[in-house]
């Protein structure tokens, strides 16, 4: 019997199914790189296209969080401390009857002319007393100057500010609640006090010489309560005890 005939076949057919499975392979391979490069841009794309929203969405609120603060961003940390809640001018005493403090008052209206006078807003010592008048009125109710319906007080500018300021050189101005505070405690904290408001208090003569002797020093650092006392006394002779009720230190 000839066998070489089978064995031929056999050899055939088996070289035919090398041939069609390394064909498969191959297509399979090439097939599944295209897949995984595909996989690759189409990921490499979803991920540029979401840190361009991140970037964007945080970039919003990078401007939303800049919104009402000072414009001085380095330099002297009182001009940098404007708008902190600490700088703010506490008038709790003012929202009670029994420790209603005239001077206070006094020196807050004298705030708002500050921080607004120069503003189409705010043009009179008349209308500033009659806006904090308003204030200390929705106060008694609420507590905390962000809940106060300012557009019923026809000053709903004034509640949301500009985006930055400088109360020194009267350029924008500042949200009312970034002004303002109500706790316990002396109503300046002197270390948190904006050159603006010592002026207020001091004058312009005595903060000149306050701030001068902090930047000439650690311009990160207020004047020690000793030095300030022996400035206030020296300028201030006849009323330095009562100034001095204003501040804690």
């Amino acid at each position: 019997m000839n066998f070489l005939p089978i064995i031929l076949t056999f050899i055939t057919l088996i070289t035919l199914f090398n041939a069609g499975f390394w064909r498969g392979h191959r297509e399979l391979t090439v097939e599944s790189k295209c897949y995984r490069n595909a996989s690759v841009k189409q990921r490499g794309a979803c991920n540029q296209i979401e840190t361009k929203n991140y970037n964007k969405a945080a970039s919003k609120k990078r401007k939303k969080s800049d919104k009402g603060k000072p414009e001085t961003k380095e330099g002297f940390f009182r001009d940098c401390h404007a708008g902190n809640s600490k700088s703010r001018l506490n008038i709790g005493t003012l929202t009670k009857q029994e420790t209603w403090d005239q001077d206070l008052y006094e020196l807050a209206v004298d705030y708002l002319i500050k921080a607004y006078g120069h503003t189409r807003y705010l043009s009179s010592r008349a209308e500033a007393t009659a806006l904090f008048d308003l204030m200390l009125e929705a106060l008694a109710d609420t507590p905390d100057f962000k809940e106060i319906d300012f557009e019923k007080l026809s000053h709903y500018r004034l509640k949301r500010g500009t985006i930055v300021y400088d109360l020194k050189k009267e350029k924008g101005f500042p949200s009312l609640h970034e002004l303002f505070t109500i706790r316990g405690g002396a109503p300046i904290n002197f270390r948190f006090a904006p050159s603006a408001l010592l002026e207020l208090v001091l004058g312009e003569d005595l903060t000149a010489t306050l701030c001068s002797l902090e930047e000439n020093g650690e311009a990160t650092k207020s004047l020690p309560k000793s030095e300030f006392e022996k400035l206030l006394n020296a300028t201030h002779p006849s009323s330095a005890a009562k100034i001095r009720e204003l501040f804690r230190f």
